[in-house]
């Protein structure tokens, strides 16, 4: 074995010929894992996405949890029986809706 160098990070058992089978099949698997990072980086960019649309809802949705918790502690703090007009959930019908129409639909 005169002229040869003996690397001894690589095991004798390997000729010189298996470290660039070994490269080459692990040059192979590059397109194939570059293939999978793209589709892992476009399901994160998706779910990126509805993050933000989550996460813009909250504040409107919060202000509608407020202002029903206000509402409700004004008809807790009302004495049974005495809930007039002012106390109808914002849902319910205005009084112009069944009152008398203008002429003009007639």
């Amino acid at each position: 074995m005169a002229g040869v160098s003996v690397n001894p990070f690589i095991p004798s058992s390997y000729g010189p010929q298996q470290p660039l089978q070994q490269i080459h099949q692990l040059v192979q698997l590059i397109p194939q894992q570059l293939q999978q990072v793209q589709q892992l980086q476009y399901l994160q960019q998706h779910q990126l996405q509805q993050l933000q649309q989550i996460l813009q809802a909250i504040p409107s949705q919060l202000a509608q949890v407020q202002y029903v918790m206000q509402a409700a502690q004004q008809v807790q703090q009302q004495p049974f029986g005495t809930a007039g007009l002012s106390t109808l959930p914002l849902w319910s019908a205005s009084p112009q809706a069944f009152g008398a129409q203008p002429g003009y639909l007639m």
